[in-house]
Parts: structure tokens; C-alpha cells; sequence
């Protein structure tokens, strides 16, 4: 076949449209500029984590113990009010982000790119907390009732397998912000893991529970890293507004 032949037929628009001009005045679209600069300083090896809108941030904003902030993510969106996220200090050489700002899907590749070029700090490996839903997930056993706490992963292939970890498997995938994200790391050879808890709803509202977040649990303790939450902060969190709602954006399937 040659593509550069004209389409045998009249375009839709034009097949029904009859009535409109063809001279229509087409609007332009603009898409915003986001820029994204972190204050911290660093000189050894770091973990990060990233605990992505829902279950991820509040895991994060619910550490147990005295978590102190040892910096901040500034997130400036064209000429609108700055945004600012914790940067935690989990342990010496572990931080965390709870990123809980909603990322529009076709601003995904700029914010990670952007969110991860921030960090002028050497990083050892990169952990994603995310979440996905049953209705959203296909599973290679045959009629299984999922239920939480549930974990998958994706990985790097600069990353070192794990036995204790199970993969996100296919054809099960993800897109938009953790798939940027991902994929920023695989480029540039940072070793990245992507942990998704199972995430329930009930009449439509996607739910944060302590089974939710103990999904986690496993694969930061696969990975040597000793973090819990707080079932008490958990609930303040929530009751602050942060309810850990998936936005529209905020899909669970391939790409």
C-alpha cells in the first residue's frame, strides 16, 4: 500500500458537517510549562522513594517515628501559586517525596522528567508506591478473588532480580506519571522499582486501608528497608482531605 495516497474517502468532518465552513477558525492549543526544583543536599548514595498520589503518599506522610523534613519539591505551574511536597528523611540514607499532587496524563513525561532531574544528588536506586484495582488487573490464575493486602512490581533492567518479589505481570502495565517515571530510569540506568498495592473501592470512591498499605510492606522488607506506617497518622492524613481518591488521570492499564 502507499501511504502518501490520498484517503480514498471524504473525512467524517466533512460527511457530516455539511453545515460548517471551511474556513473555521482552529484554536491553539497551549500546554503548560511546569517546573519543578528540589533543595537538597546530599553527598552520599540515596534511596528515594516516591509515593505517588493515594495509598504511595500516605504511606509515606504516616511513618512511624519522629520523621523529620529535610527540604522541599517546588512545583510551579506557568505563572499559578507554587506547589510545595515534604522531602522526608526516612533514614540516613533513605528519603521519601508523598507526591499527592494530581498529574494531568499529558503532562506525565514532563513532570517525571523534570521531578527526577530535580534531585543534584546521587541516587542509589529509585522505589515508586502506587496502587492499581482489581477491576483494571488480569490475573495469570484463572478466577482468583483478589484481596489486600496484595502487592506487584515492576523493575528496571538495571535493577537485580528478587525471588521475594512477584512481578506485575503481563499483560497487566502501567501508564502516565509511574510510567514516565519508570522509563526515565530505565533510559538512564537508574535502578527504579515500582511497588502497586491493590487498591479497594466501595460505591465508586477508591479506599486507603491499613490492608492497603501493608501491601507494601514485603517489598521494602525485600529490599532491606525497614519502614512501617502509623495506623493513627494514617487516619489524620485522611481526615485532612487526602483520602487517597485515584483522579481521572490516574489509570491502571497498558499503554
Amino acid at each position: 500500500m502507499d501511504y502518501q495516497d490520498s484517503f480514498p474517502s471524504a473525512p467524517v468532518r466533512y460527511a457530516f458537517d455539511d453545515g460548517e465552513s471551511d474556513d473555521d477558525t482552529l484554536t491553539l492549543v497551549t500546554r503548560d510549562t511546569v517546573t519543578i526544583t528540589t533543595n537538597v543536599t546530599l553527598t552520599t548514595k540515596t534511596t528515594l522513594i516516591l509515593g505517588l498520589a493515594g495509598p504511595g503518599s500516605v504511606f509515606l506522610e504516616a511513618q512511624q517515628g519522629n520523621v523529620k523534613a529535610v527540604g522541599e519539591v517546588n512545583v510551579q505551574k506557568n505563572s499559578e501559586e507554587s506547589q510545595k511536597v515534604p522531602v522526608l528523611e526516612l533514614s540516613p540514607s533513605v528519603i521519601g517525596v508523598p507526591f499527592s499532587l494530581a498529574v494531568p496524563q499529558e503532562q506525565a513525561s514532563q513532570y517525571a522528567v523534570n521531578l527526577l532531574k530535580s534531585f543534584k544528588i546521587p541516587l542509589d536506586r529509585v522505589i515508586i508506591l502506587d496502587s492499581f484495582t482489581a477491576a483494571e488487573y488480569t490475573s495469570d490464575v484463572w478466577g482468583e478473588d483478589l484481596q489486600p493486602p496484595y502487592m506487584r512490581v515492576l523493575q528496571t533492567s538495571a535493577t537485580q532480580s528478587n525471588p521475594k518479589l512477584i512481578h506485575f505481570e503481563a499483560p497487566n502495565m502501567v501508564k502516565g506519571f509511574e510510567a514516565a517515571l519508570i522509563t526515565y530510569c530505565e533510559i538512564h540506568a537508574i535502578p527504579c522499582y515500582s511497588f502497586l498495592t491493590l487498591q479497594e473501592s466501595m460505591l465508586g470512591k477508591l479506599l486507603v486501608t491499613t490492608d492497603t498499605l501493608d501491601g507494601y510492606l514485603p517489598g521494602l522488607q525485600a529490599l532491606g528497608l525497614s519502614l512501617n506506617y502509623d495506623e493513627t497518622k494514617m487516619n489524620d492524613v485522611l481526615k485532612s482531605g487526602k483520602n487517597g481518591r485515584v483522579d481521572e488521570h490516574h489509570h491502571r492499564l497498558y499503554l
